[in-house]
Parts: structure tokens; C-alpha cells; sequence
């Protein structure tokens, strides 16, 4: 049973001024029903690689992480977080509620990778632990190693605060696998990123673009002059349409301290359906900021 997310909520009533192409149909981006049901699990041998190449910055006080995360049965979605991290520097644990703080459990960690505003990796391969809303017990959240948690967590101290002109330029740093809900297919990979942030005064306006490989085909989430259809406090953005019956939805959050990167958390299905639907496709990773004309709001 899939939690009520703003994802779901919104396909519907949000139209964007954007040009869209999208191929997720050559992706395996089909596939419906609620859950990741349908056809025979995911049994390939759980996958560990990747390596953080500098921890995430410490939280101070009463500070806490911007994770966003899509994958397997879950769907995406963004969360206030604390977390706790392994041995490797990836993220083994967060805490975002008291129905919601998801752990590792025998799962491993693919694709992690790391700098100092930003966190990525792949959970799969086993079962989680902690808790997540309506899953009693959790554990019955398995994944196998073509299958995914995607995360990115960012740092950025709260309270956040936005430049009042100007614009930022992120390009592709890491990413993780895209994988298909069902892991009928083996895990692709992210081919371009790129997100242009114009900073207005108030809620800012993005230009994305993104290209992805997945089980022969290819797939591209592009917008021009988009404002998001949601902010999480200023640390996150979701954006999401409809395409030839293919919903996608894609988050974006600024990382570091004077926002010297930024995370995403990528995710489609074919409706009608659900986020967790066999035949979604989920990917997450960080940019980092190539060039800034931004200007801060005055004191």
C-alpha cells in the first residue's frame, strides 16, 4: 500500500509551459498497479560500490539534512532529515518522523558517492528496517540488486536563504543507476544533468535538462522557465507532468553551504498507476555549480 504523496496528488491539476520530449516506453517505463507487484521478484545479488569522496558537512543545532529519495515501492518524495552514516561515509539511516525513519537493514550501498553539501546511493539487495507508515513490519520493503532506493541528501543551514537576482548554473557531478520498480532489467545509467536556477526575489524559476539510459532505451526530462509546483522550506523543488500517459516527477534541492551544489531524485510511471508500480523508473545524484551571476538581497 502506497502512503498518499504530493506526487500523486498533483499530476492531475498542474500544467507546465514546458517542452517535454520523453522515450521511457523503449526505458521499460510501463507497467502499473499499486506496489511493486507484478511478475516474478527481483533475485540478482545485491550490488556495493561507489565511493564518497569527501562526508557530508556535520549538522549544527537544530539544523537537519534535505533528503530526497524515489525507488522501488516508495515512489519520491523530500524530507527534513537527520542521518547517520557508515563506515564509507554513506547514509545508512534517516529519521524524518515518527512514521518515518527508514534504515539499511541487509541491504547494500551501490553507486555512493559524496562531496561536502551533497550524499548519494543506491539501497538494494535486501530488506529495510525502521519504519515507513502503513509497511508493519517494514522488512516486507525488499529489493533486489537491479532494483533501488535511490537517495541524494543535501546539506544547507537552515533557515534558508535565497538570493534576490541572478541565476545559478549546475552541471551532472555523480549519479546512480536508474533502475525499473520491478528489476526486470539491468540498472542504466544517467547520461547528462543539467539545471539552470533564476533567482527572482521569491520562489525562483529552473531550467532543467536530463537524459537517461535504461534497458535499450533512452529517456529525457526537459523544462524551460519552470516554477515548481511545490517547495519544501526553500530546500527543495518538485516539478511534475504528464506525457503521452507517462507521469514523471522530478525533485530538485540546493546543497552546501552558499549553495555550491545541488540534489535531484528522478521518477516515472505509466498511469494509470502508481508511483510504485512495476514499470516505474527512479534515479538520483548532485550537480555542481559551473558558473553564478547571483546577487544576495540586500540586508
Amino acid at each position: 500500500m502506497l502512503r498518499s504523496l504530493p506526487v500523486l496528488r498533483s499530476l492531475a491539476a498542474l500544467t507546465l509551459p514546458v517542452g517535454v520530449a520523453l522515450l521511457l516506453a523503449a526505458c521499460g517505463g510501463g507497467g502499473g498497479g499499486a506496489g511493486g507487484g507484478g511478475g516474478a521478484p527481483d533475485t540478482t545479488p545485491a550490488v556495493s560500490s561507489g565511493t564518497v569522496g569527501h562526508p557530508i558537512m556535520p549538522l549544527a543545532g537544530t539544523e537537519t539534512y534535505t533528503l530526497i529519495y524515489a525507488g522501488t515501492e516508495i515512489g519520491i518524495d523530500a524530507r527534513n532529515v537527520t542521518a547517520t552514516f557508515n563506515i564509507d561515509n554513506a547514509m545508512n539511516a534517516y529519521n524524518a518522523s515518527a512514521d518515518e525513519a527508514l534504515q539499511l537493514g541487509s541491504n547494500s550501498i551501490a553507486e555512493r558517492a559524496g562531496i561536502p553539501g551533497a550524499n548519494i546511493g543506491r539501497w538494494n539487495g535486501g530488506t529495510m528496517a525502521g519504519r515507513y507508515y502503513g509497511y508493519a513490519p517494514v522488512e516486507s520493503l525488499r529489493m533486489g540488486g537491479q532494483q533501488g532506493f535511490h537517495y541524494a541528501l543535501a546539506y544547507r543551514p537552515n533557515p534558508a536563504t535565497l538570493p534576490c537576482s541572478g541565476s545559478s548554473t549546475y552541471t551532472l557531478g555523480e549519479a546512480t543507476k536508474p533502475t525499473r520498480g520491478d528489476g526486470s532489467v539491468a540498472p542504466g545509467t544517467v547520461d547528462s544533468a543539467s539545471i539552470v536556477v533564476t533567482f527572482t526575489g521569491s520562489t525562483p524559476t529552473f531550467e532543467i535538462s536530463a537524459g537517461f539510459s535504461l534497458g535499450g532505451g533512452t529517456s529525457s526530462f526537459s523544462a524551460s522557465g519552470m516554477p515548481p509546483y511545490y517547495s519544501l522550506d526553500n530546500n527543495a523543488y518538485y516539478f511534475s507532468d504528464t506525457v503521452d500517459s507517462t507521469a514523471r516527477s522530478l525533485y530538485a534541492g540546493f546543497g552546501g553551504a552558499g549553495r555550491q551544489s545541488m540534489v535531484f531524485a528522478f521518477h516515472s510511471y505509466t498511469v494509470p498507476g502508481s508511483g510504485g508500480s512495476a514499470g516505474s523508473v527512479s534515479a538520483a545524484g548532485y550537480l555542481t555549480r559551473t558558473a553564478d551571476s547571483s546577487v544576495a538581497c540586500p540586508p
